[in-house]
């Protein structure tokens, strides 16, 4: 399997989904839930958010 080169969107996302994580598991659901919904405004065409 080859690996493909990051790009800059995909590490914003995965900065993005991580702090959402940590907010979460720390009893933060209300800005965890606000950094995943802009994060479904800024990328509505990603399929893996849709799965």
């Amino acid at each position: 399997m080859v690996d493909l080169p990051m790009t800059a969107s995909h590490t914003a996302l995965s900065q993005s989904l991580q702090t959402a994580l940590s907010m979460a598991q720390s009893g933060r659901l209300g800005e965890a839930e606000a950094i995943l919904s802009r994060l479904l405004e800024q990328w509505p065409d990603q399929p893996m958010l849709c799965n």
